[in-house]
């Protein structure tokens, strides 16, 4: 599967966390990951704990609608 990463978010969580983030698949095929409900005041969030290498990752992830193009790209089968 290939992930695409949002250029300016990517560039903050650098400046701010000092790690891309790309490095936030690995919650994705770690077997150890534990996702757990996150409260936040902007809406539905998740945070995961994972392990990259020797280094523990809290990650914060947040659900939203698609948009038109997301979803048509869903719809035609480029996902």
């Amino acid at each position: 599967m290939r992930w695409t990463w949002d250029l300016d978010k990517d560039a903050i969580n650098r400046r701010k966390h000092g790690l891309p983030l790309s490095v936030g698949e690995v919650a994705l095929v770690d077997p150890l990951a534990l996702s757990r409900q996150a409260p936040h005041p902007d809406g539905d969030r998740w945070g995961t704990l994972c392990q990259a290498g020797s280094v523990l990752l809290y990650i914060i992830h947040s659900v939203r609608k698609a948009t038109r193009q997301e979803r048509k790209a869903y719809e035609d089968g480029e996902h």
